[in-house]
């Protein structure tokens, strides 16, 4: 049986120390330093040192039977965000009859746990599965457990292996001086949190489902939604994960190799813009013989020049890539996947956006706190002074006493201070992240009577878009899915 971790939403430390990392043969001890100094510098922590391998036959693909499938909740930011609790409360519904499910959550916040178990009670299908849910503990503190968990793997022996990469902001910990960034730091301090998950899932599978569970590190960086297994020996990563490991393809190529049972690595492009870098926004393997692969976002009817430029990217990008796998996997069927646009915020955001631009050139030029303009007490002194000098120079720059909720005067005051006017500036505007929906970033589960479920991510039309075309994309992606599983039950979450 294999364990799939998904994400959902939109080792024990003592196992990984230095000295039992390293302990084996005087060849395996080498062969761990040459791994260690061809690593970027500061790519381990003493809890993420890598270890030997283990003879690793193969990486378990997703439609093989599945004792268990896990998420991760943390607790405190599901109970106050009403969309993704009921996010993870509808998946429970959607899977827990199919197959148990296994719920990590921060242990540190055990206090919240009745709360959650209560809004499971809540709901008279869930509480009548209650017992095929089992709440793990463990130091998650995000909703990502697909790129914190470990990709699970069978040894010769026929045990279970744990795979655990390392997944944490490698880039910014090349770039930054962490003593001198401390949004920075705190983030590190998360992320080396939800990189220990893997050690809990093997304490919860050894201890709580008697799997023979061996844990190992390969001296990887690897996004879990940028790694995809055929069944056949090929894995495919997109581009970024060799950039992330230092560029050496041929020395990632051998760790993947010998880590994973890979017989070939495939790059294929990853996801264009400031995005999560994850191949699984764009490409899926859905059977040993076919692949999905996304056309290109809907255009945008209220797009900006970045967005079209955008997409026009990702166009190439997919079209490389399809290129790519016809030359150097043949006999894959391919099918291509429709993508509804990218998401993108709403003209009242953008205008709440353009203001808060306005009022912190007002501030420099008045030389005051942008502090007490944007985010102080409306009542407190320092407010009021800070937003009369606001005034005041919007009043000396346009000779109008500017009222933000007017269109007509944002324009103005744009003109003004910024040198665009509203038109330009929603044509510029660039998102903060460009977010991929995408129907190939779904979950296959088969249970262990051999029955299968499909859980497919729902979007919602946006501005300019009609729910008609949303119904035509959908009955696409279920056309598509069931030429692949024809019997297979799906089951559609708003996402």
């Amino acid at each position: 049986m294999r364990i799939y971790i998904i994400f959902s939403l939109f080792g024990v430390l003592v196992l990984i120390v230095p000295g039992l990392a390293v302990i084996g043969a005087e060849g395996e001890r080498a062969e761990i330093d040459q791994i260690i100094q061809h690593s970027p510098k500061g790519f381990f922590t003493p809890s993420t040192l890598p270890t030997v391998t283990t003879g690793i036959e193969a990486i378990y693909s997703e439609w093989e039977p599945s004792e268990v499938v896990l998420i991760s909740v943390p607790l405190a930011s599901a109970l106050l965000d009403p969309h993704a609790l009921g996010f993870v409360l509808e998946f429970l519904e959607a899977v827990v009859e199919h197959v148990p499910v296994g719920v990590l959550y921060n242990r540190d916040e055990e206090r919240l746990l009745g709360r959650f178990i209560s809004k499971i009670e809540d709901r008279p299908k869930l509480q009548a599965s209650i017992d095929r849910i089992d709440f793990v503990e463990s130091r998650i503190q995000s909703f990502w457990i697909r790129d914190f968990g470990p990709q699970f793997g069978k040894a010769g022996d026929g045990d279970l292996v744990a795979v655990d990469s390392i997944y944490r902001l490698i880039d910014l910990e090349s770039v930054y001086d962490p003593r001198s960034v401390s949004d920075y730091n705190a983030s590190k301090q998360r992320d080396y949190a939800n990189d220990l998950s893997p050690n809990f899932v093997a304490n919860y599978l050894r201890s709580e489902r008697d799997f023979e569970t061996r844990l190992i590190r390969p001296p990887l960086h690897l996004h879990g939604g940028d790694f995809a297994v055929d069944g056949k020996g090929n894995v495919f990563v997109s581009e970024d994960t060799i950039t992330e490991n230092g560029g050496d393809f041929e020395f990632i190529e051998q760790v993947f190799e010998r880590y994973y049972g890979a017989a070939s690595l495939h790059a294929l492009s990853g996801p264009k813009g400031n995005s999560a870098k994850h191949l699984d926004l764009l490409f899926k393997v859905v059977t040993p013989d076919i692949v999905f692969l996304n056309r290109a976002p809907e255009a945008r009817n209220n797009g900006s020049a970045h967005s079209r430029k955008t997409r026009v990217q990702i166009e190439r990008r997919l079209s490389l890539d399809l290129d790519y796998l016809k030359r150097n996997l043949p006999d894959k069927r391919i099918l291509s996947l429709p993508m509804p646009s990218l998401a993108f915020v709403s003209r009242e955001k953008q205008l709440h956006e353009l203001k808060r631009e306005i009022v912190n050139v007002a501030c420099r030029n008045a030389k005051v706190s942008v502090w007490w303009a944007l985010e102080g007490d409306p009542n407190h002194p320092e407010t009021v002074n800070a937003n009369n000098a606001v005034q005041m120079e919007l009043l000396l720059k346009t000779g109008v006493k500017i009222d933000f909720n007017l269109e007509s005067h944002l324009e103005l005051a744009a003109q003004a201070l910024l040198g665009v006017g509203l038109d330009e500036y929603f044509d510029t505007y660039v998102e903060e992240q460009a977010i991929y929906r995408s129907y190939t970033n779904s979950l296959i589960v088969v249970n262990r009577d051999g029955n299968t479920l499909i859980v497919l991510p729902r979007y919602s039309p946006q501005l300019g878009e009609t729910p008609e075309q949303y119904a035509e994309f959908e009955a696409e992606v279920e056309r598509a899915y069931l030429s692949a599983y024809p019997n297979a039950q799906l089951e559609w979450i708003g996402s």
